[in-house]
């Protein structure tokens, strides 16, 4: 009877260990645009729609890519109202792939007479 109750705690604590590294990854993006967002992309990813001012927590990534301190690939919405932006293509450059830890980023907004951008910066 002993023995089975501590084989069922060695698989639970196998269980509970495998479902816990998968989180160990946290992104928290920072909407700061002025704009509400839709059809918010991260890293390939739709996530779907960002309101002004508010921010949105990733806890099912598994990884992620920076490079320097932030993902090479510009964030990508659409804006209600303003002509839509070209995806622009990344640079691998000094790129590297990310599997733990807490990030934070804030997404920027910038216009000119070609359209608008959105940008990353690193939370503050």
């Amino acid at each position: 009877m002993c023995l089975n109750r501590h084989i069922g705690l060695f698989f639970c604590l196998l269980l509970c260990s495998g479902l816990c590294a998968g989180q160990a990854l946290h992104i928290t993006l920072y909407n700061k645009t002025g704009y509400d967002l839709d059809s918010l992309v991260f890293e390939k990813q739709v996530l779907g729609s960002l309101r002004k001012d508010s921010t949105l927590e990733l806890w099912s990534q598994r990884s992620f890519t920076l490079q320097g301190m932030v993902p090479p690939f510009r964030p990508y919405a659409h804006i209600k109202g303003k002509e839509n932006p070209k995806m622009l293509s990344p640079c691998g450059t000094k790129s590297r792939q990310v599997k733990s830890g807490t990030y934070a980023f804030d997404i920027l907004f910038y216009e000119d007479e070609h359209g608008y951008r959105l940008y990353w910066e690193k939370h503050k």
